[in-house]
């Protein structure tokens, strides 16, 4: 089987965060997609090991910010490549609260969405939260980031927690060298 057939399919980049009491988290998320019109229902993938789905269990509430083309890696990398329980993520930059009171970066942001978290759906690995859509923000204008502009343009990696890795052993084609993506 080659794995790498997954890559054709699309996403987009987010932030997800949460607030439980005065902790912050937030994590860089591929997977974010409506899943009703009437009412607007979104689902959010997160993995169980991470501090940004632990504030959401415990808060019921998450956001998510529609990151732009125009984010520099080293923006995803402050929210994506290091744990909320080591690294407060919020210190230094500029960010809004949406009514929940769950926090959204300000910069390279072209919408918000503040959820409910209707249901949490265990899936391996991650859990799948179905949340009702209470709040949404028009921030910028711009073209929002793909996960392949991330990967083709920005050459950006993913880690082995995202629901979007994918092994190069299992990819079908040989490990790339060091410093490379490769998924």
């Amino acid at each position: 089987m080659n794995l790498d057939a997954l890559f054709c399919l699309t996403y987009g980049i987010y932030v997800v965060s949460s607030r439980a009491g005065q902790r912050l988290g937030g994590l860089i998320c591929n997977t974010v997609i409506q899943v009703t019109a009437e009412p607007p229902r979104l689902a959010v993938v997160m993995n169980r090991r991470h501090y940004t789905h632990e504030l959401a269990g415990s808060a019921g509430r998450v956001s998510v910010a529609v990151l732009s083309e125009d984010a520099p890696l080293k923006f995803i990398g402050r929210f994506g490549f290091r744990s909320g329980r080591d690294f407060d993520k919020y210190a230094d930059i500029a960010y809004g609260t949406l009514p929940s009171g769950c926090p959204y970066p300000r910069d390279f942001v072209l919408a918000a969405f503040d959820l409910a978290v209707e249901r949490a759906v265990p899936v391996a690995s991650h859990m799948l939260f179905v949340c009702l859509l209470e709040e949404a923000l028009i921030l910028g204008e711009g073209r929002p980031m793909t996960y392949a502009y991330y990967r083709e343009v920005l050459r950006g990696k993913t880690p082995p927690t995202a629901p979007s890795y994918v092994s190069p052993a299992g990819s079908g084609k040989e490990q790339p060298p060091e410093g490379e993506t490769g998924r």
